[in-house]
């Protein structure tokens, strides 16, 4: 076997590749999501806004993940904090399989997304039909992220930030991602949720994704109604457990989009309100496909639907979120070690 072919189907040798080809930009992206992380981008969103202005440059044609052979699971926390559920510490980050890191908008199955051959772990069992046809890689379902972790304040704490702001709603901004510059309007936005809810609410959390921080940065001294919000920087640990955190400090999630944390406000058992335009379904369509045009009909249709029960609720939540997957601490340490195993077995190599 050459070396370009080692290279491309072991797993040691592609890490360690990864790692040393990229090393200056890992280098920075850890130094500053080490300084980012210790920000309260909740209680403090305009230090963190002032601190996304210093983000590292990107290399051409790439997205902000450690360079890596499990580059994803540098995402949102979410393999961090199952390693922390299971008993197991970083040093088993490499045998963890890739944690899918969120509810695609588009395609269920879309074989551009897992390029890898590699075991995977999703939250609900939206892919299985098509994994199970088109890959002999291991998939493993874990129900929603959030169970895996605990938020980022003591429970005293939280009982005085909820008493602070009293009764409130939090509404998740539509967001860019490294390729797609979003643009939006947060006072229409906020209308269209005032005129819509019956609530009446003490405080008015608006959740911004770390990239879109110079959209908003100029207009959080212009809303006092407002207070705006962070999960924090995407390759922060204690990504999803600042989102846990914001979701547990309100009362009700107001969408106008599909988002992955509408799986983790029904989790948590928020009352969810969405306002799905036309626009926004024929934008979809256009854009994202017919699947993420029916998806997001379907969350429309469940959650928007004066008819709709909380039946249709939990069957769409469960589809894509499983609320029925969620595992054990040794469960999740089983599925890690399996793969350990599998890793270990073939020394690395890809079966």
């Amino acid at each position: 076997m050459d070396i370009r072919k080692i290279l491309s189907t072991n797993i040691y040798a592609y890490d360690s590749l990864l790692r040393t080809v990229n090393s200056k930009f890992n280098s920075d992206i850890l130094e500053f999501t080490q300084r980012i992380s210790k920000i309260d981008s909740i209680l403090d969103f305009p230090a963190f806004c002032e601190e996304m202005k210093n983000l590292p440059p990107l290399t051409m044609g790439t997205s902000y993940t450690v360079k890596c052979a499990n580059g994803e699971n540098s995402l949102y926390g979410y393999a961090t904090q199952l390693l922390n559920y299971a008993g197991l510490t970083k040093k088993e980050e490499l045998y963890i399989p890739i944690v899918d890191h969120g509810v695609p908008y588009g395609d269920d199955y879309d074989k551009a997304r897992y390029p890898k051959k590699n075991s995977y772990i999703f939250q609900g069992r939206y892919v299985q039909p098509r994994w199970s046809q088109n890959r002999k890689d291991k998939a493993y379902y874990v129900g929603p992220y959030v169970h895996y972790c605990d938020p980022i304040y003591s429970e005293e704490t939280m009982k005085k930030l909820k008493k602070k702001y009293g009764s409130s709603v939090l509404i998740f901004l539509p967001h860019s991602w490294e390729t797609n510059r979003i643009f939006f309007n947060i006072d229409t936005i906020v209308k269209r949720y005032e005129q819509l809810s019956q609530d009446t609410v003490d405080t008015i959390f608006v959740c911004v994704y770390c990239q879109d921080a110079d959209i908003v940065q100029p207009l959080v001294n212009n809303n006092e109604n407002i207070r705006f919000v962070s999960a924090g920087f995407k390759t922060d640990d204690a990504f999803v457990k600042r989102l846990k955190t914001i979701l547990m400090l309100v009362d009700s999630v107001f969408y106008t989009s599909m988002s992955t944390s509408i799986g983790y406000a029904h989790y948590l058992n928020k009352k969810i309100i969405c306002d799905i335009s036309d626009e926004e379904l024929a934008s979809t369509k256009q854009k994202i496909g017919e699947e993420g045009f029916n998806k997001l009909l379907k969350f429309k249709n469940a959650f928007e639907n004066c008819h709709s029960n909380e039946q249709q609720k939990k069957e769409f939540v469960d589809y894509y979120w499983g609320l029925s997957e969620v595992k054990t601490p040794e469960q999740v340490k089983n599925i890690i070690l399996e793969n350990k195993k599998r890793i270990q077995s073939h020394m690395g190599f890809s079966l």
